[in-house]
Formats: structure tokens, C-alpha cells, sequence
């Protein structure tokens, strides 16, 4: 995707991530959710790691999923993003629930 949905940055120990999708309120369709996925995998092992700032750039941190998304179905169900859906089910992190 030519897009950057997220972008990070990681200065003494404090990681920004910044949802960059202001035109749609940052709303969260399957790429955004899978860009987060991505930037928190590549965030887990960073050493001297102390916090993480979640925000949204432009006039919303996040508006939620798309509309579409929910509608036509594409939006997970059990916390994991509809491409990775069946990669989550067999991972052997431990649940969040």
C-alpha cells in the first residue's frame, strides 16, 4: 500500500505511533489495523522500551472502524485483523481476554 497508515518514532525509551489517516478521522479500516499489528510487533523487542504514545494526527485521534469494514463483514471478531485471523488463532502468545 502506497499509504502509510502508522508511522513510529522512538526517542529515550518513549515510542510515538501515530495513526496517520487524518482525512478519514483516522478511522480504522483492515490496512490501519494492520499497520498498528505491525508497528507493535516491531516495538515489542526494542530495547530500553519504557512507553508507548498512541495518538491520531489531524482533528480526531480515531473515529473507529470504517463503516464498510463493519458492514461488509471484514472487521475482526476476535481481536485480530482479517488477514491474520487464522495466523492469531494458532499463535501461542497468551490470550487478552
Amino acid at each position: 500500500m502506497s499509504q502509510e497508515r502508522v508511522r513510529i518514532s522512538v526517542d529515550h525509551g518513549v515510542a510515538e505511533v501515530t495513526l496517520a489517516r487524518p482525512d478519514k478521522m483516522n478511522a480504522l479500516d483492515p490496512a490501519m489495523f494492520d499497520a498498528l499489528i505491525d508497528a507493535l510487533a516491531r516495538l515489542r523487542d526494542t530495547p530500553g522500551l519504557r512507553a508507548v504514545v498512541l495518538h491520531g494526527e489531524g482533528r480526531a485521534f480515531c473515529a473507529g472502524p470504517t463503516s464498510s469494514s463493519r458492514s461488509a463483514g471484514r472487521w475482526p471478531t476476535n481481536g485480530a485483523s482479517p488477514s491474520r485471523a487464522s495466523a492469531a488463532s494458532s499463535s501461542s502468545a497468551p490470550s487478552r481476554r
